[in-house]
């Protein structure tokens, strides 16, 4: 099958040595002349955590087991009858357990007087 689009990982829950990765990504364009059965994440550390995958069958795939504090980047390649797809690019770095961007952020302006 093709590769899987728009790969993006993000950190999960944790306890205070493991926690999980959610690896989302779409859907290959192509499915390689087979319907695509599942999915393999593999998230790779490169700080001392260790290496972790799990298989699904749509996204997102979570990943458990990864260690706390440490920098992760995930992939993911489709499967079907034929075999194993390409996997696609690594996503940027995310730390486990550390919280998302915020969003919707808002700056005002205090009142006169104060």
């Amino acid at each position: 099958p093709g590769v899987p689009r728009n790969v993006a990982a993000t950190s999960g829950s944790t306890t205070t040595a493991t926690g999980t990765l959610n690896a989302s990504f779409l859907a290959p364009l192509s499915n390689g002349g087979r319907p695509i059965s599942s999915y393999l994440a593999i998230c790779v550390s490169s700080n001392g955590g260790a290496l972790k995958y799990n298989l699904g069958v749509s996204s997102p795939i979570t990943v458990t087991g990864v260690t706390a504090a440490k920098s992760y980047r995930c992939t993911v390649a489709a499967i079907n009858g034929i075999g194993t797809g390409a996997f696609a690019p690594y996503t940027p770095a995310v730390i486990v357990g550390a919280p998302g961007a915020p969003t919707a952020v808002v700056a005002t302006r205090p009142s006169a007087g104060r």
